[in-house]
């Protein structure tokens, strides 16, 4: 193994269940034989400085429960939507202030992670998070508020975007926590489906609503309340970003 590269071989580890990747200062990328290790449940990577991309390969890692990368100076996140068996997720990027699109990029896995118990975000150095990631991310939890998610620890203050992402204005006051925006996302996403659910039960059978799938019933309810959920704003932005 030389100092910036993992060797291809890693990849036959294939019943490996956990992987730490610590003070690799050299190390600049990552094989996509990393995909074929499908019994990893846990992949650290920490004070790798210079690693700056993961592999594509990474979303073959079904089984993968935590992942926790710290001290490292991704400059993009790979889509991960598949990792549906993730409980813990932290991020910590390194050189965040030079242009890093992580955060962003994270935003567009963030609502497949169904399982996700624990969400940690922060920069290296207690750098504050820009708008624009702070925006992206809590609207992508407010698209769909993960069931199982119950707080976001780091330094990131959903409630620092209150008004865009339409929050009361307690929230604008030091004491709003992110577990309170959660809580907030969720009350109000279940006011919207219970809109969706009771116009189909009064219109279904008689009209064309009947053939409306839920997600199409949410999206009417959310264009009738004020476009709440930003399910639509949130799908463009994914397709934006695949093109």
């Amino acid at each position: 193994m030389n100092g910036r590269a993992l060797p291809r071989g890693i990849g036959k580890l294939g019943a490996l269940r956990e992987l730490t990747l610590n003070g690799l200062d050299e190390l600049q990328e990552m094989p996509d034989t990393m995909g074929r290790m499908t019994a990893l449940e846990h992949l650290t990577l920490d004070y790798c400085w210079k690693l700056r991309t993961l592999p594509a390969s990474i979303m073959h890692l079904s089984r993968l429960q935590k992942l926790w990368i710290l001290d490292v100076p991704l400059e993009d996140m790979s889509c991960i939507e598949s990792l549906v068996a993730l409980h813990e997720l932290r991020l910590d990027v390194a050189d965040y202030a030079h242009g890093s699109r992580a955060f962003t990029g994270l935003s567009r896995s963030l609502p497949c992670l169904q399982q996700l118990q624990v969400l940690g975000l922060r920069a290296s150095g207690f750098v504050a998070l820009q708008a624009g990631d702070v925006l992206a991310i809590g609207r992508a939890l407010k698209a769909w508020p993960l069931p199982l998610l119950n707080d976001v620890e780091g330094i990131l203050r959903l409630s620092t975007c209150w008004q865009a992402l339409g929050l009361p204005a307690a929230a604008a006051n030091e004491d709003w926590t992110n577990a309170m925006t959660l809580d907030y996302f969720r009350v109000q996403q279940q006011k919207v489906a219970a809109f969706a659910s009771g116009m189909h039960s009064r219109l279904g059978a008689a009209s064309g609503v009947s053939w409306l799938d839920e997600q199409a019933l949410v999206m009417i309810a959310d264009e009738v309340l004020g476009g709440w959920g930003l399910l639509k704003e949130w799908r463009q932005e994914l397709v934006a970003a695949k093109v």
